[in-house]
């Protein structure tokens, strides 16, 4: 296979959407800046709890919104020029 220099074969290339790469529809990936603290401590309850921190957090994200009406964010429109 003849390749440009500095050109990545298809094949070799990372996925084009890699927030949902492996992961069901349901779920995206998601960077959050979290106190050193909490961190800290949602490792500690994952460990002890036999759980993952994805668990961990999906369960007090949960628990935070239970029971709570959240309205839609609207659709930002574009800036006119």
């Amino acid at each position: 296979m003849k390749v440009k220099v500095g050109s990545v074969p298809k094949e070799m290339a990372a996925p084009k959407n890699t927030t949902q790469a492996g992961l069901s529809s349901t779920w995206t990936r998601a960077t959050f800046i979290v106190n050193k603290d909490l961190n800290e401590k949602i490792k500690a309850v994952a460990y002890w709890d036999r759980l993952t921190v994805k668990e961990v957090l999906h369960e007090a994200l949960m628990e935070y919104l239970k029971g709570r009406s959240v309205k839609p964010v609207p659709n930002k429109r574009p800036l006119e020029l």
